[in-house]
């Protein structure tokens, strides 16, 4: 499945502890069905070529069933540009050999 970012904002401070890290949580507009559930791989890649492979957690359905929200731990909203790509499911690329 594929979706694009369409807002996202950061989880820190004091409230970080409810989420027991840091991160983002990431806002999404779904092309090909439903967002990802709760602790299913994904992978963002943004338009610079960078990209991140995690786990969306605390997955929160949206005004549709084509979109919602998720957190990503450890990440700012500077990782996270708007209109970056998101991929789960069968479109989530083999990245086990990849290097950094």
């Amino acid at each position: 499945m594929t979706s694009r970012i369409i807002d996202c904002f950061e989880i820190k401070d004091h409230v970080a502890l409810e989420y027991g890290a840091a991160g983002v949580v990431v806002l999404i507009e779904s092309k090909s069905g439903p967002p990802p559930m709760s602790g299913e791989k994904i992978m963002i890649i943004r338009s610079d070529g960078w990209w991140y492979a995690g786990i969306a957690e605390d997955v929160r359905p949206g005004h549709n069933k084509a979109s919602g929200g998720f957190f990503l731990r450890g990440l700012t909203k500077e990782d996270v540009p708007l209109d970056s790509d998101v991929r789960w499911g069968k479109t989530l690329p083999n990245i086990s050999d990849a290097v950094a």
